[in-house]
């Protein structure tokens, strides 16, 4: 009952909460939403999201291939902090990193590049 208040109403006051209570992961920006519609729309498993990784919180991450992939914008990135903070959780991790334009302009390459990752992850 919950859950369907939830998806008929995903970005309302209070869902992220009310999906966070119920173990559920969370989207936190509008690129994330693209990012997963995109992978919804082709297919794509879908990654656990906004979650502690090793002590880096990740924005998705497939547990299963030991694959995880940050969303790049200008606008959560474009202080030096931010830059160097996300470089430097890349360097601890294999992060993979798309951007807006990556999501949005270029969407069937981003999911053939991710498909492949994940294909390649799957047979290791």
């Amino acid at each position: 009952m919950i859950e369907g208040c939830i998806a008929r109403n995903p970005h309302k006051k209070g869902a992220a909460k009310l999906r966070r209570a119920l173990g559920c992961d969370v989207t936190l920006s509008v690129l994330e939403d693209a990012f997963m519609a995109l992978l919804i729309a082709h297919g794509v498993p879908l990654p656990r999201t906004n979650i502690d990784l090793a002590g880096d919180k990740v924005d998705c991450h497939w547990p299963q291939y030991g694959l995880t992939v940050e969303l790049i914008t200008y606008r959560f990135h474009a202080t030096r902090h931010g830059f160097e903070s996300d470089n430097a959780r890349r360097r601890r991790s294999s992060h993979i990193a798309y951007t807006y334009g990556d999501v949005i302009d270029r969407g069937e390459e981003t999911v053939a590049d991710l498909c492949e990752r994940l294909a390649s992850a799957a047979a290791a």
